[in-house]
């Protein structure tokens, strides 16, 4: 990446972990592009907003069930970028 960070970058990288469910983000999130800043601010709402919904629905399920389904995430999502990333 050079020393100029868009403002896209600069906002959305902390967020990225988006992209490792889905590769072909990255080329759109992170070029520089007039509405940058639009397209990091709408990323982080919905970020924030997923988040929240899905704290409201983790805490009425089981504690094992939870650890297990992040566990399958995590194992499809290796997956995923072992087999389809270059």
């Amino acid at each position: 990446m050079s020393e100029t960070a868009s403002g896209t970058e600069r906002s959305a990288r902390p967020l990225a972990g988006g992209v490792a469910i889905d590769p072909s983000l990255e080329a759109q999130l992170f070029s520089p592009r007039p509405n940058g800043p639009a397209v990091a601010a709408l990323l982080a709402v919905g970020l924030l907003v997923g988040a929240f919904i899905g704290a409201r629905l983790a805490i009425g399920l089981p504690g094992e069930l939870v650890q297990r389904a992040f566990g399958v995430l995590l194992v499809l999502v290796g997956i995923r970028l072992a087999l389809f990333v270059s």
